[in-house]
């Protein structure tokens, strides 16, 4: 039972919504984008103008005035400088929310190189890129995206990014090892050429290492590391290296912390001296926006080919001889007895697990009962069996009996977001038998979202901001896992009592 009170300065409300309950068996340089130039202190002429009446874009604004009124007018020039000449990506990141593609006149140096195509974006505070390959002289050169008469403009630009064109990726679909990896989220999501899946190493168990054989030796020069585009910024501290056989690695790239930010893409460049490697590892020590390492896409650049993986040649086995095979007696079969397929009893379906679920509602508590509901936005709705036990003062509880041996506990909780949709960071005592074993921290950063999909700020995801539309929030559970500190028997009770904020 608990006894423990608190006298914090604020009450919050805890709901535990189940309790799963585990069985015991016995000097680099980075570029996010190379260069990047912002279209509102671009040249802008014909109609052109700085604007900053929609949200998400980078800088202090963007480049509008691309509408019919200005059609054969409207240009946006961008002075640029590259070093050296070569092929270059440029990525414009616009804004189209009329609902159908859109089209823009590129031009390089005064020159059409052609027209180009903007698909409709979901809203006007919504952003995609657009990329296309230039041919750009060392020096100084000119970038125009110019609002012709032949196209359709209404558009909105926000700025253009310059990439030199790295070659062939050496390392997709290419072999690659993790040395852990979160369950779902496995190493070979990093080099499938599709940046929607992605590795995760294992939580809280860094390093993680990513590890791709790259068929035969390379001169390698640059790995470019990617996640979702419409993941939210994070950073993740790592580290390049590389080897010729696998056993004995040199630093490419020292460790260093990169920010991943969804205005780049989510992608990071990462280049260092040219160096001769077949295997290549990039070595995570540190995510803000994860337990373990993240990776959609593991790519590398150098002055080599992509070889393809030779196939084995196979080595012809002589048949042996076969001896002479005495004929077999047949023996009768007899008349199988038909047996009828048993029923399973109620609960009886599905996997085994490797653990036991309490419902808190059918645990011993003296919280409130919620539910059941199946309202959106109503706590009880996301609960297991639309309901919960809310705790809301000191010295309430809910209480389980252990059925089985158990080590480990995971709870299923929600807590408050605050106002501006950041979250909080509370705590709740777990007792066991009685007895005060930790006091085991919360938070609500990582859960509560709202609005409707894809409609924040150019997120292709849920927004964290309260007063989005619709204001209906959803995830508003989260999970903790603790490790006990032994393994308890059975018949022995374990309380979660109402927290205390930190």
């Amino acid at each position: 039972m608990l006894r423990k009170s608190s006298t914090s300065r604020l009450m919050v409300y805890l709901l535990v919504l189940a309790m799963a309950v585990l069985q015991f068996p016995g000097a680099p340089k980075a570029l996010a984008v190379a260069l990047t130039y912002e279209a509102e202190s671009a040249v802008l002429s014909g109609g052109a103008a700085p604007a900053s009446d929609h949200t998400g874009y980078t800088g202090t604004g963007f480049a509008g005035g691309f509408t019919d009124s200005n059609k054969g007018n409207a240009s946006a020039k961008f002075n640029v400088s590259v070093s050296p000449a070569g092929n270059y990506t440029a990525a414009l990141r616009y804004a189209n929310g009329t609902g159908s593609a859109k089209t823009l006149s590129l031009y390089v140096n005064g020159t059409k190189l052609k027209q180009i195509s903007l698909p409709a974006t979901a809203d006007w505070n919504s952003w995609e890129v657009a990329s296309e390959t230039v041919a750009l002289s060392a020096g100084s050169s000119t970038i125009t995206y110019k609002f012709d008469t032949a196209d359709s403009g209404n558009v909105n630009l926000d700025n253009l990014s310059l990439d030199l064109s790295q070659g062939a990726n050496l390392a997709l679909n290419k072999s690659i090892t993790a040395n852990n990896a979160f369950s779902g989220f496995p190493a070979a999501n990093a080099v499938d050429g599709n940046a929607s899946s992605y590795y995760e190493g294992a939580a809280n168990s860094y390093p993680n290492t990513l590890t791709v054989d790259l068929g035969s030796t390379q001169t390698v020069h640059t790995v470019v590391l990617k996640l979702p585009s419409g993941w939210g910024t994070r950073t993740q501290t790592l580290s390049v290296q590389g080897s010729t056989n696998n056993t004995s690695y040199s630093t490419l790239a020292a460790s260093q912390t990169y920010t991943f930010n969804p205005a780049a893409s989510n992608t990071v460049s990462i280049t260092f001296t040219a160096a001769s490697a077949r295997y290549v590892r990039v070595n995570f020590t540190a995510n803000s926006g994860a337990t373990g390492g993240q990776a959609a896409e593991l790519e590398v650049y150098g002055s080599g080919t992509v070889t393809p993986t030779p196939a084995p040649t196979a080595t012809a086995t002589p048949a042996p001889t076969a001896a002479p095979t005495a004929t077999p007696t047949a023996t009768p079969v007899p008349t199988a007895t038909p047996v009828p397929t048993p029923t399973p009893s109620a609960g009886a379906f599905g996997a085994t697990m490797p653990y036991d679920t309490y419902e808190a509602e059918n645990a011993a508590y003296t919280g409130a009962l919620i539910g059941p509901s199946t309202t959106a936005g109503e706590l009880a709705s996301e609960a297991s069996g639309r309901k919960a036990v809310k705790l809301t003062a000191a010295g309430q509880y809910v209480q389980i009996t252990l059925a089985k041996p158990a080590q480990g506990v995971t709870i299923r909780y929600a807590i408050p977001d605050n106002a501006s949709g950041t979250g909080i960071e509370s705590a709740v005592s777990m007792y066991v038998g009685g007895t005060l074993f930790k006091d085991i921290n919360l938070t609500s950063k990582y859960s509560w979202n709202y609005g409707e999909w894809g409609t924040e700020g150019g997120e292709v995801r849920w927004s964290n901001n309260p007063n989005a539309a619709s204001t209906t929030p959803a995830h508003m559970y989260d999970e903790v896992s603790v490790l006990l500190d032994k393994a308890y028997p059975a018949e022995r009770s374990s309380s979660c009592s109402a927290m205390r904020p930190i």
